[in-house]
């Protein structure tokens, strides 16, 4: 199976970083980065549904613009056309926002940034993802 890695943040180290880090891992050769949420947005509904089977989501809670909730919420309103698996990669240590991420059907993790090869590893080996790294 197909599994694409965007990392979504408008801080370009955490962008290096986590890109770096997730080739590392043997999560993904190529993970795609976005400065932004509608650009990541526009990915996931044009070409991943003809490229992937999977994408992983790490996102940013806050952003300029579209933060990571109004991501989330545009995933809610419209079924994308294939499988999003969402770990937020945020640096805010707010307990109402891990509440709030629980409650995204897409959500499977809250990890606080940086991540690490534990971090990305947990991801992998998740309920959700895991079918989709054997």
């Amino acid at each position: 199976m197909n599994v694409r890695t965007i990392i979504v943040d408008d801080d370009s180290i955490i962008l290096m970083l986590h890109s770096r880090l997730v080739m590392k891992s043997g999560m993904d050769e190529k993970p795609l980065s976005y400065s932004n949420a509608p650009d990541a947005l526009e990915y996931i509904y044009g070409p991943a549904s003809d490229e992937t089977d999977a994408v992983i989501v790490l996102l940013d809670i806050n952003m300029p613009g579209m933060n990571g909730w109004g991501f989330l919420d545009e995933l809610q309103k419209k079924e994308p056309p294939v499988e999003v698996i969402v770990a937020m990669a945020t640096s805010s240590i707010d307990t109402t926002d891990r509440k709030r991420a629980g409650e995204y059907k897409f959500v499977i993790d809250y990890i606080d940034k940086p991540i690490s090869f534990d971090k990305l590893n947990r991801i992998k080996e998740s309920e959700r993802a895991a079918p989709f790294f054997k």
